[in-house]
């Protein structure tokens, strides 16, 4: 069986429609808690040596940040296999709100795409939808919101959606003060709208504070990491029979730096893995990387 780059698109797409979120407004439970013994100890000793990780957007009038993801991946039949590679590049551009300093309205700009599986006109297409998103951002809790829940553009480039990649490449910041080797966790529920049918993704995060560098009184740099993995469950199955075929689990890795003394997120990156299902008409399996990095 031969794939055309229609069908490979089209296959792409009914995969990974999956990892889309239907309702923006997802809950977020947060739990914090220690990893040793020594470091609770710490804790209850006082405050000396902790920092407080968090982010100030009144600090400038205006904020960018670059953004790149890169994705790849393959789809086998019984007797084919076809490879496919795309990747994007945006500017993200945005202004502190007027009332929280920890959120940044921000729009999209000088956006470059280019993919495998697409043509030109479909590219296109896909640069003027991109230029359209408007989000507000508070890199606090690690939640990107779009500013109209009515008009959120479809922004794809096979597995490429634009504030999909960004929601999960943005730490989520405990909202105690913290030293290295305190953990902390993320979980969320996020009901979806796909082609297989009505399904909830479970999402679960688990953050550390690798080390600070610098002393306090000076500036001081924060390294966290993170690990999460992501499973779709299935309402119900779809009349198409490709159910099967569709990845329903994937596994990732980030990390990200923080200027803790003076309050700004400097640069993030995750990978993500979501691998073959083990049954169905075709094998459809991909990889993402995704960075975002301040713009001085």
């Amino acid at each position: 069986m031969h794939f055309s780059d229609a069908a490979t698109a089209q296959i792409v797409t009914i995969a990974t429609n999956i990892f889309k979120k239907k309702d923006r407004l997802v809950i977020i439970n947060k739990q914090y808690i220690l990893l040793a013994v020594s470091s609770l100890l710490a804790f209850g000793c006082g405050d000396s040596g902790n920092v407080k990780l968090s982010v100030d957007f009144s600090k400038r009038a205006e904020w960018r940040y670059a953004m790149a993801a890169t994705i790849s991946g393959a789809i086998a039949s019984a007797d084919t296999q076809r490879t496919f590679e795309s990747a994007a590049q945006c500017t993200l551009s945005g202004k502190p709100d007027a009332k929280n300093p920890s959120v940044l309205h921000a729009s999209v700009a000088a956006v470059s795409i280019s993919s495998n599986i697409l043509g030109d006109a479909e590219m296109k297409n896909l640069k003027n939808q991109a230029t359209t998103v408007r989000l507000a951002c508070a890199l606090d809790d690690g939640t990107i919101m779009p500013e109209d829940s009515s008009s959120i553009p479809v922004v794809r480039i096979g597995e490429w959606d634009l504030y999909k990649d960004l929601a999960k490449t943005v730490p989520s910041l405990p909202k105690i003060a913290i030293r290295p080797g305190f953990v902390w966790e993320r979980q969320a529920d996020i009901p979806l709208d796909t082609k297989q049918g009505n399904a909830v993704g479970h999402l679960f995060q688990s953050f550390s504070l690798d080390s600070v560098r610098g002393k306090s009184g000076s500036v001081q740099t924060a390294f966290l990491s993170w690990r999460f993995t992501y499973r779709v469950e299935f309402k119900e199955r779809s009349a198409t029979g490709m159910y099967g075929s569709v990845p329903s689990a994937g596994i990732g890795s980030g990390k990200a730096i923080v200027d803790v003394t003076n309050k700004m997120l400097r640069s993030a990156s995750v990978h993500f893995d979501v691998p073959a299902a083990t049954q169905g008409m075709y094998r459809i399996s991909w990889k993402e990387d995704i960075t975002l990095d301040l713009v001085k």
